[in-house]
């Protein structure tokens, strides 16, 4: 029962902040992209599907 739980909090928490920090990479790559900000943007692309695809 503490692993649902510990699920649905890391679901709850994780997807919105990600959702935001994917977002706004987005608005900064726009204008210019730099190696790290399509790491970043891959990392938190790998992060969403690892949240959709949690057990």
């Amino acid at each position: 029962m503490w692993i649902l739980a510990v699920y649905i909090l890391t679901f709850t928490v994780g997807f919105p902040a990600n959702i935001f920090t994917f977002v706004t990479l987005l608005g900064k790559i726009r204008g210019r992209v730099s190696p790290s900000h399509l790491l970043l943007l891959n990392l938190t692309a790998a992060d969403l599907l690892l949240l959709l695809f949690l057990p």
